[in-house]
């Protein structure tokens, strides 16, 4: 149910703006958190908006046991609260522990059992200087919940009920607001963007589900994809394009959803750099997607995602990175370290607001077509177009096709899909042109410039007749291809511009179409 913090890192970052260099990450500040016993290993993280932070920490006693500390620190790193928790069994762990955001603090909950039976509550005191806890608390299962911050709102969900789905609920806690609902068992994603909507991602059957709630709470927007690879990872959205990845086995592949247009504009294989322990997507803000991973010697780093699943390095994180927590502020950077002397440092990072636009991965030669690379490193240079989508004027606004490569088989050529002939939508570019063929009679197979592709194909395919009925159907059955002509066998190449828009295409003939 719950992700592991320990494992990797936070799954959001708040770092719009970021730039594609490591040079223009400066580092703005590096506080010493002043632990009353310093840890030896670090458990949650959480930070609350107001810029403190909580801490569960952990010091040694023998090689499975450890004392555990819960602590609050100011923004400057100076100890506000701190309590002991007894002895934990770092080999054999019978303890769920989870923290709670509140509308000013926050509350930690531990649980005697992995059952979440019996739990304590503590909240930190400041006059005091240490956290109050509660009389131990039994609950029934149908008030049993595992949370996850995701400010300002925290999610919770209700999975003991024994009900054919999990009950949730959803609440703001600025503005106090709250909704319940229900997903299916199974993985899920959940992220906020900057005018605070919150995004409920979860797969029911074979399709996936994407639900919008605003700043109150209300469901605002409900999309459904199916087909699509894996079960959710992570999710970032910047208001307009969400960002999520799926996982399916060993791999990951990244699907950009517009939330507009309610379509898939884009999907890749999520390649990170040799050695790294891949993490999640962390934050989009103007199509710029960042991902965070750590190094086999401890060290963290940033990357940014490029368009094809690609990832450059923009931050290095000094140390050994214990943790990279998000921040509010935009162009922020906040994360935990640990020096060689073993204390551990509040890092933050101010990054350059001139943000460098991330380039596609193109082809190595001078048309600089879009070349797509799978997770087998497989290269894909055609794009073969499936069915495209027209606005109230029949203007072509987007096309959908899947990646194609050329193979010999038998000493014949032939064509092989990417990742299984799963289709990907390109929305066109204002400025949209191409090189198309000009009929489909002309034995010379003559290129002309096209920027009207509809007039274009009820010229070179359909004798200039547009439908009766306006539309253009297309269809995957050969025997009513007499009748309809489709897009099956138009194979083009694309170039695409820094948003990710077809902003060229040139038809290519393909002996097996």
């Amino acid at each position: 149910m719950k992700r592991l913090l320990g494992l990797l890192m936070a799954v959001m970052v708040m770092m719009g703006g970021m730039a594609s260099s490591a040079e223009t990450a400066q580092q703005e500040a590096r506080k010493e958190l002043l632990f009353k016993h310093q840890p030896d290993q670090i458990g949650i993280v959480t930070p609350l908006p107001d810029g403190r932070l909580f801490v569960e920490s952990f010091v040694e006693d023998t090689e499975t046991s450890a004392y555990h500390y819960i602590e609050l620190f100011a923004q400057d790193g100076s100890l506000l609260c701190a309590s002991a928790s007894g002895f934990t069994n770092l080999a054999e762990p019978s303890t769920y522990r989870q923290t709670v955001l509140t509308a000013d603090s926050i509350q930690y909950e531990y649980y005697r059992d992995l059952e979440l039976d019996t739990n304590y509550t503590s909240v930190p005191d400041l006059v005091r200087g240490r956290f109050v806890s509660s009389e131990l608390q039994t609950s029934n299962d149908a008030k049993k919940y595992y949370a996850e911050n995701c400010m300002p709102f925290v999610w919770k969900q209700y999975p003991f009920t024994g009900n054919g789905k999990i009950p949730f609920s959803l609440t703001n806690v600025q503005t106090g607001k709250t909704v319940s609902g229900a997903t299916e068992y199974g993985a899920h994603a959940i992220c906020t963007d900057a005018a605070q909507h919150f995004y409920l991602i979860d797969v029911d059957g074979d399709t996936l589900q994407v639900r919008q709630y605003d700043a109150q709470c209300k469901l605002a927007q409900t999309l459904h994809f199916t087909d699509l690879p894996g079960t959710p990872g992570s999710a970032a959205c910047d208001g307009t394009t969400l960002y999520l990845t799926l996982c399916a086995q060993e791999t990951e592949t990244l699907a950009v959803i517009d939330l507009p247009t309610d379509s898939v504009t884009r999907m890749a294989a999520m390649q990170y750099p040799a050695g790294i322990t891949a993490s999640s997507v962390l934050y989009a803000a103007d199509d710029k997607l960042f991902a965070a991973g750590i190094a086999p010697d401890g060290t963290g780093c940033l990357w940014a995602v490029n368009p094809d699943g690609s990832c450059a390095e923009t931050v290095s994180l000094p140390d050994e990175t214990l943790w990279v927590a998000p921040q509010m502020q935009e162009g922020r950077v906040v994360a935990l370290s640990r020096s060689a002397d073993g204390r551990i440092w509040r890092e933050e990072y101010q990054l350059a607001e001139a943000a460098q636009e991330i380039p596609l991965t193109e082809s190595a030669d001078d048309t600089n077509f879009y070349t797509y690379t799978d997770a087998s490193g497989n290269t894909y240079d055609l794009f073969e177009i499936v069915k495209w989508q027209e606005d109230e004027n029949h203007h072509v606004t987007a096309v959908t096709g899947r990646f194609e490569r050329v193979v010999t088989e038998e000493d014949c050529e032939t064509g092989a899909y990417a990742d299984d002939g799963q289709t990907v939508t390109f929305p066109l570019a204002a400025d949209f042109s191409a090189m198309m063929l000009g009929s489909m009679t002309d034995a010379d197979m003559q290129l002309v410039p096209v920027t009207d592709l509809r007039a274009w194909y009820i010229s070179a395919y359909l004798d200039d007749t547009a439908p009766e009925s306006g539309e253009i159907v297309f269809q995957h059955d050969a025997s009513q291809e007499s009748e309809t002509f489709d897009f099956w066998f138009i194979t083009v190449q694309i170039r695409l511009n820094d948003a990710g828009e077809i902003a060229y295409m040139e038809y290519v003939y393909v002996p097996w179409a």
